[in-house]
């Protein structure tokens, strides 16, 4: 997809297609990020967890 190879964000790119980001990069994954990149698990997952809201 030209857009993405120009640098358009894949959010803008999904809005104009009519189609949602997780879709367009399921079908263009070669216009994502290719170089191998390191995840910090365990950084992602104290992120993720979800806390205790205060009570009043």
């Amino acid at each position: 997809m030209k857009w993405l190879g120009m640098g358009i964000s894949p959010v803008t790119v999904a809005e104009w297609a009519g189609v949602t980001p997780s879709w367009l990069a399921l079908r263009y994954p070669d216009c994502f990020r290719t170089e191998k990149v390191e995840i910090d698990w365990d950084h992602l997952a104290e992120a993720m967890v979800l806390r205790d809201s205060p009570r009043p």
